[in-house]
């Protein structure tokens, strides 16, 4: 899922549930939840391979899609900062990705990787359309967006 899509599911989760604290951790949950449907993600394997060096594309890609995320959400929430909270921790299960590419020993970061590319990400391997993969992050950005134009 791109992290755009994880921002605003985040930060209608954190929204809606109008208390920071279980708000915060549904918006940890629509990380791994959205993460179950089957999506398409674009390539980072400069990041990925530690190939820092022709990293910038990827760090680039990576950054507009945050901003992008953040962008939308600024226009949709009436500026919520429980929903920009929200949006922020969603996006904290792909963060780890990277602490774990720069710290390879931390064994809480190596658990957290299995878990999150091995199980969660189980269907990325599996051969569906890329139509629905892509109708799975517009439905979940909708959805999203009704919430938090509602809420």
């Amino acid at each position: 899922m791109v992290l755009a899509v994880h921002i605003l599911a985040g930060a209608a989760a954190s929204s809606a549930a109008k208390s920071a604290f279980p708000g915060l951790l549904f918006s940890l949950l629509t990380h791994y939840l959205l993460d179950l449907l089957p999506h398409r993600e674009y390539p980072i394997k400069n990041i990925a391979g530690r190939n820092w060096k022709k990293s910038f594309p990827d760090f680039l890609k990576v950054s507009t899609d945050f901003f992008s995320g953040f962008l939308i959400l600024y226009f949709f929430s009436g500026k919520n900062l429980l929903a920009f909270a929200g949006g922020l921790v969603a996006c904290l299960p792909d963060s780890v990705f990277f602490l774990n590419l720069v710290f390879s020993e931390n064994r809480f970061l190596e658990k957290h990787q299995f878990f999150h590319s091995k199980i969660i990400h189980r269907l990325e391997n599996k051969k569906i359309p890329v139509f629905w993969r892509i109708l799975s992050q517009v439905a979940a950005a909708f959805v999203s967006l009704s919430i938090l134009v509602a809420g």
